[in-house]
């Protein structure tokens, strides 16, 4: 490998897809052989049309990395990190980035985006080759679909972990104080040298727009707020996501609950997520429209959906944030002992909004985390018997229908996988992986014929687990408990 030629394709590359001038090729060469310990520079032919072409910078950085490790001497981590902070440096800076992105957003909130995106992807922040070997399924049942991923790069937090992370005090001269804070932009810690952000301004608050390195969909994207304070789920809030879907209609966006197990794993800096089209709820079918003389120009209906969840759909703004707020206002204040719904401190809401053509549809899934002796990880959480598939809390993308789930799955479910073929080697494997102990049950129903493939028995946990969350799953046959609370409503 000749690394002087490595630095000619990269500057090439950087100037097909990150939008690095000629004119600056001589400065840049001359800070990578500098930095490389390079004397004199590549002189020969590169192959322009193979660069241009390139997808993503893997190629050109594992090369780097390379040097780094067998010519420079690093260690993996640092070659890493080193190879990173040049692509940082080959980066548009961020006021470059947010001139372009709002020059095409006044012409198209889409090619805007798309330019974003495609930054974030060539300039090896967002890692597209990871997320594309991330196990994908999709599958109908019970009259909806539900998309199931095992994500290969995502590590696996257990609720208790969140919890502890949310109460911790964070120490007043930590630089940046989380991890999606503003001041993250270019750090030389987590490969974020390349990390750029667009600043949006909504409900009248200054946030910001950056991509999900290890997306779980297509362009998954974080807003956060410029300040660092922690997660409400509040009438502001709904508010601001309003804001940004009139900016970006092609998106959904959503609010996590804001209480651990019903919500994100980063509860203390307020944040949304969204992306392209993908989430199932959005395609939920309508179970029943609401009578709603409240406001009449927004429907109300109850999705068929496994939680209980609401679409509000109209065209008036106002009206919108008005009757949402009725039902947060009125969630929040709802307790009901049979249920075990206890309302002080444990109420909230999973809310979820998109835009079609001029109608806003703002999803309402209601959510609690109260915990029991009897039920320690929560009353409306995954069932023990379903844990070794998902134990984190379940947040605004699974409840919308895309469940993430931990890498350990793709090596678990293997091995499951090959006992089901092989029973007689069941005792073995399971005394060789003593982690697959709670897959017991699975695999016993596996060899009893119960379910046909690995795919199904996700797809049938997962919704089952969506059961699992909703806060009227012991109500009866004719969901009085359910209209207790809406008429509570007074719609």
């Amino acid at each position: 490998m000749e690394i002087s030629k490595t630095i000619e394709e990269l500057l090439y590359y950087c100037h097909t897809h990150l939008y690095l001038d000629e004119n600056d090729f001589d400065f840049y060469r001359n800070y990578l052989m500098h930095d490389l310990k390079i004397k004199k520079p590549y002189f020969g032919q590169i192959d322009k049309k193979q660069i241009s072409n390139m997808e993503v910078v893997d190629h050109l950085f594992d090369q780097l990395v390379s040097y780094l490790i067998n010519d420079l001497k690093y260690d993996m981590d640092d070659a890493l990190h080193h190879a990173f902070e040049l692509l940082g440096h080959l980066t548009p800076r961020p006021s470059e980035v947010n001139k372009r992105f709002n020059e095409l957003l006044k012409i198209d909130s889409k090619k805007a985006t798309d330019y974003f995106y495609n930054l974030s992807v060539h300039s090896n922040y967002v890692q597209k080759t990871k997320i594309d070997k991330n196990i994908v399924i999709k599958s109908k049942i019970d009259n909806h679909e539900l998309i199931v991923t095992i994500n290969l790069s995502k590590p696996e937090k257990s609720n208790k972990d969140i919890v502890k992370m949310t109460q911790s005090k964070i120490k007043q001269e930590s630089y940046p104080l989380c991890v999606i804070c503003k001041e993250n932009v270019g750090t030389y810690t987590e490969y974020k040298n390349s990390l750029r952000i667009i600043n949006l301004a909504l409900n009248n608050q200054h946030w910001f727009m950056q991509y999900s390195p290890y997306g779980y969909f297509d362009q998954h994207l974080i807003v956060v707020s410029d300040k660092h304070i922690p997660m409400s789920v509040e009438k502001n809030n709904l508010l601001a996501l309003l804001d940004y879907i009139d900016l970006f209609p092609h998106y959904f966006i959503g609010a996590n609950a804001d209480l651990p197990i019903v919500g994100g794993s980063i509860l203390q800096h307020e944040h949304f997520q969204g992306g392209s089209h993908c989430l199932p709820i959005l395609d939920a079918k309508t179970k029943i429209v609401l009578n709603n003389n409240f406001h009449k120009d927004i429907e109300v209906s109850i999705l068929d959906w496994p939680t209980t969840a609401f679409c509000l759909k109209g065209t008036n703004k106002n009206s919108l944030i008005e009757l949402a707020n009725k039902f947060l206002t009125t969630w929040k204040n709802h307790d009901d002992e049979i249920l075990k719904i206890v309302s002080k401190d444990h109420n909230t809401m999973t809310v979820i909004v998109d835009k079609i053509k001029d109608e806003y549809r703002m999803f309402i899934i209601l959510r609690n985390n109260n915990c029991t002796l009897e039920f320690s990880d929560g009353i409306f959480h995954v069932r023990p018997s379903l844990m070794h598939i998902k134990k984190e809390g379940i947040g605004l993308i699974e409840a919308g229908g895309l469940f993430v789930l931990p890498p350990r799955l793709k090596r678990q479910l293997e091995l499951v996988e090959f006992i089901a073929c092989n029973p007689k080697k069941y005792e073995e494997i399971l005394t060789a992986n003593t982690d697959l102990i709670p897959f017991k049950q699975m695999i016993d129903e596996f060899l009893q014929n119960k379910y046909h493939s690995i795919d199904e028995y996700l797809i049938w946990a997962c919704n089952e687990i969506l059961k699992d969350i909703d806060v009227f799953k012991y109500d009866d046959e004719k969901h009085s408990h359910l209209y207790q609370f809406i008429n509570l409503l007074n719609l």
